[in-house]
C-alpha cells in the first residue's frame, strides 16, 4: 500500500527558503511540489535544486496547480498577513516565518482566518525545539532556581548585510541582526518579561569595521 505524500509548497522564495525546502526533503513522508515568488526566476531556481514539479509567480496558479497540504511562508513580515488569509481561503495548512506581524491586530486577523478555515496555522520558533532551552524549562518549571527575576541571552555571530545595501545605508553589520527571538527565544525558556532591555554596537564598514555608535533601548 502506498504511503500518501504530504504536499508542501513555499511562498517566498529567497535565503531562508532553502531551510526549509531542506527539512522538507529530510521529513518522509512530505514533497516540495511548488514555489511561488513575485520573480519568477528565484521560484524556479529553488525548484530545480530540490525537484519541485512546479514553479509560479501567481499566487492563483500556485493554489489551483500545487494540490498542496502545507504552504510555509518565507516571505517579509509586511505581506504575512495577506499570504496567510490566501491560504486558509484556498483551505491550505499553513507554516509562517517569524515575526507574524509588527501589529497586534494582523496576528489576531491571521489567527481568526485559520480558525474560521479549520486549518493548522504555526509560526516559526525553532529554538523552543534545541534541546538545552528545553532542559532550561523543565529547570525553571520544577523550581530548581528559584523565582527568576532576571534573564539575559547573547548572540556572538555577525550579519553580514548584502551589498546591495550598502548604497542606501552605511551600516552593514549588526551583531544578532537577524530576529532577537533566535537568540534563545528567552520568553519561552524564562517567561514573558515585565522589562525587556536591548543594546548593542553599530558597525560602518569602509575598508574595516570601525565602532560608529552605542544604541540602547528599555521598554515594558
Amino acid at each position: 500500500m502506498n504511503e500518501r505524500i504530504l504536499r508542501v509548497g513555499i511562498i517566498g522564495c529567497g535565503k531562508i527558503a532553502s531551510t526549509h525546502a531542506e527539512a522538507v526533503a529530510a521529513t518522509a513522508g512530505a514533497a516540495l511540489v511548488a514555489c511561488c515568488d513575485a520573480e519568477l526566476a528565484r521560484a524556479q531556481s529553488l525548484a530545480a535544486d530540490f525537484g519541485a514539479e512546479l514553479a509560479v509567480d501567481s499566487l492563483d496558479e500556485f493554489f489551483a496547480k500545487g494540490q498542496l497540504d502545507a504552504a510555509f511562508i518565507c516571505t517579509p513580515h509586511p505581506v504575512h498577513e495577506q499570504l496567510v488569509v490566501a491560504c486558509a481561503e484556498a483551505g491550505v495548512n499553513v507554516l509562517c516565518e517569524k515575526p507574524i506581524a509588527i501589529r497586534l491586530e494582523e496576528a489576531d486577523r491571521m489567527i481568526a482566518a485559520t480558525d474560521n478555515a479549520g486549518v493548522a496555522f504555526g509560526v516559526i520558533f525553532q529554538r523552543r525545539f534545541w534541546p538545552a532551552a528545553q532542559r532550561i524549562r523543565r529547570a525553571i518549571d520544577e523550581g530548581a532556581w528559584g523565582t527568576l527575576t532576571f534573564a539575559s541571552a547573547s548572540s556572538r555571530s555577525l550579519t553580514v548585510i548584502s551589498s546591495d545595501a550598502i548604497a542606501t545605508s552605511s551600516t552593514v553589520f549588526c551583531r544578532s541582526g537577524t530576529s532577537l527571538s533566535n537568540s534563545g527565544s528567552d520568553h519561552q525558556v524564562a517567561g514573558w518579561p515585565s522589562k525587556v532591555i536591548l543594546s548593542g554596537p553599530t558597525t560602518t564598514r569602509t575598508k574595516r569595521r570601525v565602532p560608529d555608535s552605542h544604541g540602547y533601548l528599555a521598554f515594558g
